[in-house]
């Protein structure tokens, strides 16, 4: 393993190609991370690997090779994998592999990996990372933090360059400071002012102006968040983009210092702006939220519960939003909103989200939130309700599907929300889902919309092909809106064939 780890580090001259021994290395590297005999050696060196493949990645990046297969290889069938793309899946294997699946999935949701493929958006990748290893507590801060100050005296500006970048980020971690003093820090800051590379001296810059070391910057900061909120409602969207994207780095600047009240009013703004009309403020919206959630963790009020609880089912919903930039943030703060409320099963979920298609996985992602809120249960139903006059076909499918969940799982809790208005609408929902293009979702909306003219007739003393103008062909199923008799169960799991194994 030492071995290999001595061949990563790479050439002053980064305009030569790759050497052959690097190359190899790292090929070799991915291999150990999936063979078990050496899963324990992986765990021990993550720190030291953690870095040399950050570096290697900025490295790939300064030599700007091709990324596509060159001029003959594709026509031969034989390209193999670029340098940049085999260095960030030995980055991403090395998370998935020794059990850091929670940092992996701060990276996955939003998309972050995206932001290591080019030189610009290297840092803020690296940043990211690590942040997501002090939101997630790693148990490797500490072990990572003791190979930073070795790192700032390397003779390599790359690897100064990602160890400021990693400390700046591990300055918000109370581990930290376990395995290095504050005053170290402070000193190991201000040697950097005099680094030669002006890109080391700027980070060190941006270091030395931690909440740390300026407590008194937490009442500061807190100060400008009033005219922020006031900002969101101003009518040019890139202005109120900017303004939710500069209290979402104000939220991270106050660190462990929180919010205090302003928490729950960050929220309550954030969250009316879910439904804006405005793809770019949905997005910023969601993710102001989402990075809220997360600052708040360990420390959040019951106020703040309880705004997460009440934006579970609009995020599920806008999991299907047509602009793709809200899908991914909805996908990133639903999981963050799960992280605060402890929900079971985070992996999976996990999963689910990041990967999982169709029908199955959203009757999972349904039972996920049913399973651990179910005293709102009513509230989600009555946002399900709600979310059936969006203008947004996707949405009010996703919400159809919500419903239909609900009423067969859940009746006693749905027959408290639904009234007759109600009913009506959601047959007219089920009727267009019968003309959707999913056989899966027409097919269950054809056997929701037969339970539901079913019930509707009971109430009424009618037939139900009477609410359809249909000849009857059987006589009515006596069914009510209260929870359904034992012997009727196995009818109503009959409403969802495909999810008999979930």
């Amino acid at each position: 393993m030492s071995s290999l780890l001595s061949a990563v580090p790479h050439p002053e001259n980064f305009l030569d190609p790759i050497p052959l021994q690097a190359w190899g290395a790292m090929n070799a590297l991915r291999e150990l991370q999936f063979t078990r005999e050496f899963k324990e050696a992986m765990r021990e060196a993550y720190p030291q690997l953690l870095l040399a493949l950050l570096t290697q990645i900025l490295y790939v990046l300064e030599l700007n090779l091709p990324e596509g297969p060159q001029a003959g290889q594709e026509a031969q069938g034989a390209a193999s994998p670029s340098p940049q793309s085999t260095s960030l899946e030995a980055l991403k294997s090395l998370l998935s592999t020794t059990g850091h699946w929670q940092d992996f999935a701060h990276l996955e949701l939003p998309g972050t990996w995206a932001l290591f493929t080019t030189i610009h958006t290297y840092p803020l990748a690296v940043g990211l990372l690590a942040r997501a290893m002090v939101q997630n507590c790693c148990r490797q801060i500490e072990a990572v933090a003791c190979q930073l100050l070795p790192a700032l005296q390397s003779q390599e500006v790359r690897a100064r360059k990602v160890s400021m970048l990693i400390l700046n980020e591990f300055l918000y971690s109370p581990a930290l400071l376990r395995v290095l003093p504050e005053q170290t820090a402070l000193t190991a800051l201000a040697r950097s002012l005099r680094d030669p590379s002006p890109e080391v001296r700027v980070l060190s810059l941006q270091g030395l102006g931690n909440i740390l070391f300026h407590p008194e910057k937490g009442s500061l900061l807190s100060r400008q968040l009033p005219p922020f909120l006031d900002g969101f409602f101003r009518s040019s969207e890139p202005v109120v983009v900017r303004l939710m994207g500069t209290v979402s780095d104000t939220l991270h600047r106050l660190g462990a210092h929180g919010l205090g009240a302003q928490s729950l009013s960050i929220a309550i703004n954030s969250r009316s702006f879910f439904e804006d009309e405005r793809d770019g403020i949905r997005a910023a919206a969601v993710a102001l939220f989402g990075d809220l959630v997360a600052a708040m963790a360990g420390r959040e009020p019951r106020s703040l519960r309880t705004q997460v609880q009440q934006s579970l089912v609009p995020l599920l919903l806008h999991l299907e939003d047509r602009c793709p930039a809200v899908a991914t943030q909805a996908k990133f703060t639903y999981y963050r909103c799960a992280e605060l409320l402890g929900w079971q099963l985070r992996h999976t979920l996990f999963c689910s989200l990041a990967w999982a298609r169709g029908l199955s996985a959203r009757h999972f992602l349904w039972a996920c939130l049913t399973s651990c809120s179910q005293e709102e249960l009513g509230i989600h139903f009555a946002q399900a309700l709600s979310c059936l006059h969006s203008c947004q076909r996707r949405i009010k499918t996703r919400a159809a599907l919500f419903i239909g969940y609900t009423l067969c799982y859940h009746p006693r809790a749905a027959s408290q929300a639904v009234n007759d208005s109600d009913k009506m609408l959601l047959l007219r929902a089920f009727e267009d889902l019968k003309k959707g293009p999913e056989p899966g979702i027409r097919e269950f909306a054809t056997r929701q919309l037969s339970l539901l003219q079913e019930v509707a007739a009971d109430r009424s003393g009618l037939q139900p092909s009477s609410l359809t103008g249909q000849t009857p062909s059987a006589p009515p199923v006596a069914t009510a809106w209260s929870a359904p008799p034992r012997p009727h169960r196995a009818r109503w799991h009959n409403i969802f064939p495909f999810e008999r194994k979930i």
